[in-house]
């Protein structure tokens, strides 16, 4: 599930370990406060549960709220996430930059980064850096991590730098699929160096799959 915020930001839950079946839209009981499922198609559902929030903003107390989920209705911003994501992101042949890159660390130096990719790679799937991908597009760049995202426009000042928002970024090429990318924090520079995902996969696509080497083993 993908909850988008404002200012361009969203959420990404795992509900992967949840089941949703065809219900009804009546419980069981009285005292049956499972999910409903109902209404149903591939294009719409209709999700009923029962809210236990005391003071929520939105969702009553002791009370059913109803939820309907309609599949191919974007907003702007989301359109734009969920295309970045899924691998269908607009791709610009003319400039490098574009395309899908994960993220493998952060240097405050690049004399010897080139020394150091190796090292970068072998510390990647332990880093906090696992699975951060930036899908770049001729006018817009999304974030993407396991947990959250982002997304803003962005100009390119040819392949050596861009623009996003009132930030201007470097750009130094260290190879035909890595770069490290300026990034300004109160009086110094850092650069995230940046890797090119050739393998295919979408960034979804490994989310996904570490969300599945996570789940704990189920005996039936």
């Amino acid at each position: 599930m993908v909850v988008f915020g404002r200012n361009g930001t969203f959420s990404i839950n795992n509900n992967d370990r949840m089941v949703f079946n065809y219900t009804g839209d009546q419980p069981k009981s009285e005292d049956d406060k499972s999910i409903l499922i109902y209404d149903s198609n591939a294009e719409h559902f209709t999700e009923k549960w029962w809210s236990d929030f005391e003071g929520h903003m939105i969702f009553p107390h002791n009370d059913w709220c109803v939820e309907k989920y309609k599949s191919g209705e974007y907003t702007e911003e989301s359109r734009i996430a969920f295309d970045a994501m899924t691998g269908k992101a607009e791709v610009d042949a003319s400039n490098p930059l574009t395309g899908t890159w994960r993220m493998i660390g952060y240097v405050d130096e690049l004399s010897d980064v080139k020394k150091e990719l190796p090292v970068l790679h072998e510390k990647y799937p332990g880093s906090k850096y696992f699975n951060t991908f930036f899908v770049f597009s001729p006018k817009h760049w999304v974030m993407v991590t396991s947990r959250f995202g982002a997304v803003d426009d962005m100009t390119f000042d040819g392949k050596k730098a861009f623009k996003s928002g009132n930030m201007s970024h470097q750009v130094k090429w260290l190879s035909k699929d890595h770069i490290a990318v300026s990034e300004h924090i109160d009086y110094r520079t850092d650069w995230q160096i940046l890797e090119r995902v050739t393998d295919g996969q979408t960034p979804m696509s490994h989310i996904i799959s570490q969300y599945i080497q996570k789940a704990p083993r189920v005996l039936r």
